[in-house]
C-alpha cells in the first residue's frame, strides 16, 4: 500500500517517529576517535561486514563499497536470497558462504581474520 505524506503522518508509525531526529550518534565506549585512513576514496580503509538480506542493507553495503570501503558479504546457502538482487547489490563486495549450522562453518567463523 502506498500512502501520501499526510496519510503516513497520521499513522501510528508516522506519529511515533515524528519527534525523533533523522539520526543520532551514541557514544558506547571510552576509546579515542580513530581518523579514517588516507586514501583515494572517501571510505578507503573502512572494513564492513554485510550480514543483511533483501534490499535496504545490501544496497547500503553496495553504496559503502562504491565509496571505497572493503565490504564482505557473509551469507549461507540456507538463507533467503533473491538472485537478481544478489547480482545487482553484490557489486564491489567480497562474498563468503559460512553455514554456522555445520562444524566446518563454526571453525571458519572462529578463525582469526588477517
Amino acid at each position: 500500500m502506498t500512502r501520501s505524506f499526510a496519510e503516513w503522518d497520521a499513522q501510528g508509525q508516522g506519529k511515533a517517529i515524528a519527534a525523533l531526529p533523522t539520526f543520532t550518534i551514541e557514544k558506547i565506549g571510552e576509546a579515542p576517535p580513530q581518523p579514517l585512513s588516507p586514501g583515494d576514496r572517501p571510505l578507503a580503509g573502512v572494513r564492513v561486514l554485510d550480514l543483511t538480506r533483501v534490499i535496504a542493507g545490501p544496497v547500503c553495503g553496495r553504496t559503502l563499497a562504491g565509496h571505497g570501503a572493503d565490504v564482505l558479504l557473509v551469507t549461507a546457502a540456507h538463507l533467503p536470497q533473491m538472485l537478481p538482487l544478489v547480482i545487482d547489490n553484490g557489486r564491489g563486495k567480497l562474498s563468503t558462504f559460512i553455514d554456522l549450522h555445520e562444524p566446518a562453518g563454526q571453525r571458519d567463523a572462529r578463525r582469526p581474520c588477517a
